[in-house]
């Protein structure tokens, strides 16, 4: 592991608690927790980010951005709603994160490509799966109907 203090406004872990990641304005930086590795991608701006056991998931410049943990690209950049907002990666199933901005919306893995769709309308809302929400609204909360896995 590097002798270089890591130093992070923001810190998460990969869905799968694999990887640690850390961000500031000039770099995205994952540390892997069963290797002690640390891998610097070179990103700049990253203003959220989220990581899945193959990839990694970036906001930055409006755009959802997908990365292989070499820091190779994953396709074409999606447009995210307006705002500043945060990742929050589904707990199981597909791939899938929910977009926190003002306009918030679900984010989902399908055939290769980001798509958006609805997210709840109000409450606090944390993904369970792809199309399935946990949603807190005053003191009660809800699961949406719906299969739990599609």
């Amino acid at each position: 592991m590097s002798n270089t203090a890591l130093r992070s406004p923001s810190l998460s872990f990969s869905r799968d608690g694999r990887y640690l990641l850390a961000t500031d304005p000039t770099d995205l930086v994952l540390v892997d927790a069963r290797e002690g590795t640390v891998r610097r991608l070179g990103l700049a701006g990253v203003s959220a980010a989220i990581a899945f056991p193959d990839q990694v998931w970036t906001a930055r410049t409006g755009q959802l951005e997908r990365w292989a943990f070499d820091g190779r690209s994953l396709g074409a950049p999606t447009r995210l709603p307006a705002g500043e907002g945060e990742l929050i990666a589904a707990a199981v199933g597909p791939l899938a994160a929910l977009w926190s901005a003002a306009s918030r919306c679900a984010l989902l893995e399908e055939n290769g490509a980001i798509v958006l769709a609805p997210a709840p309308p109000a409450g606090v809302a944390v993904p369970l799966t792809g199309r399935r929400w946990i949603v807190a609204a005053g003191a009660r909360v809800t699961a949406s109907p719906g299969p739990l896995c599609r």
